[in-house]
């Protein structure tokens, strides 16, 4: 399965959980050395084995997890990435600092758990049935926040809650229509693309030269097709003397290096 890559600094491993085998590549490395992990399970499993990783510092886990407590021995942990299958919980992983923390397809119970003060990045996506953002007003401290294919949500959070966000990316939000708490916030970043379908372009302009911060603004591709919304966004803020608001090109790896 080839062998362990040096990424962001650390040694990096994977593990394969299968009905039939489990398949652990490390490369050569003692497991103390990996800080690196990421774990794909096909079968229900309880994360025994993360004892035997205790220098972890950053762990993708994908599939069918039974708990996922194990997790919080990790004690150098920074980065999360959960991919579950089903159900998990994170009550026991309280005591984690954590600077980034990634969730994807199927909601996390008791999520607040992991914003401690040291989180810096939250990403929430791929969660068809999510609703209620409000839980994010307790992740004080998140500079970064990525929120992506989100079907049901039609608000965003209290972003007057969020003092220290500056960097905000939206995608797939389609239901999306209350941007009041946008002219709350102090965002100077804002990336936003197939959101809020049914807000005109006039709306979004009016959203946006409210915002005390904004500095940049991307929303090129705000429609599902065509630029009809965009070219009306475009023309107020013309009008508004405020175009130096609109820029291109702010995708994800460039929305992350601010």
């Amino acid at each position: 399965m080839g062998t362990a890559r040096d990424i962001f600094g650390g040694s990096f491993a994977e593990i394969h959980i299968r009905r039939g085998e489990t398949t652990v590549d490390l490369g050569g490395m003692t497991p103390e050395r990996v800080t690196d992990l990421r774990i794909y399970s096909g079968k229900k499993n309880d994360l025994s084995l993360l004892s035997d990783y205790p220098n972890v510092t950053r762990l993708f886990l994908q599939g069918d997890f039974t708990s996922i407590d194990a997790a919080g021995g990790l004690r150098q942990l920074s980065r999360l990435c959960l991919y579950p299958s089903g159900p998990v919980d994170c009550a026991a992983l309280s005591g984690l600092s954590l600077r980034e923390l990634v969730i994807c397809r199927h909601m996390a119970e008791h999520i607040e758990a992991l914003f401690s003060p040291a989180l810096r990045l939250l990403e929430i996506g791929a969660l068809r049935r999510l609703s209620d953002l409000s839980f994010l007003e307790e992740a004080g401290s998140v500079e970064k926040l990525y929120l992506h294919g989100l079907p049901a949500v039609e608000a965003l959070p209290d972003f007057a809650a969020l003092p220290s966000l500056y960097a905000l990316k939206l995608y797939e939000l389609h239901r999306l229509s209350d941007l009041e708490s946008l002219t709350r916030s102090q965002i100077r970043y804002l990336a936003a693309s197939l959101i809020a379908d049914k807000v005109t372009g006039t709306k979004l302009a009016g959203t946006l030269l409210a915002m005390p911060k904004l500095e940049r603004a991307d929303l090129t591709f705000v429609d599902r097709s065509g630029s009809r919304r965009y070219t009306v966004l475009e023309n107020q803020l013309r009008k508004a003397g405020r175009l130096d608001l609109l820029a291109a090109g702010m995708d994800y790896q460039a929305w992350e290096r601010l």
